[in-house]
């Protein structure tokens, strides 16, 4: 899927990393965004939701996407800190 990313991406202001929701190794207050696809129901949740925190500006958004058969569920909050 990153492969994917990287080529859709390409020319775009965008950065892409390898790591995991609990742990990015990103700087704190870095990201605009963060987005998981299908993956977030199986990472420590806890963990992820307090990385997610540290690693977005002020305003930054998550958003969690996860598809159930043919229904697609896409939350986005804003994280308050």
């Amino acid at each position: 899927m990153m492969t994917i990313g990287i080529k859709n991406t390409e020319g775009m202001s965008v950065t892409w990393t390898k790591g995991v929701g609990e742990k990015t190794d990103l700087p704190a207050l870095s990201v605009h965004a963060a987005f998981f696809g299908s993956s977030f129901n199986v990472l420590d949740q806890k963990a992820t939701l307090s990385e997610v925190a540290r690693i977005l500006f002020p305003d930054g958004y998550l958003c969690v996407c996860g598809i159930t058969g043919i229904l697609t569920i896409i939350c986005r909050m804003k994280l308050k800190r």
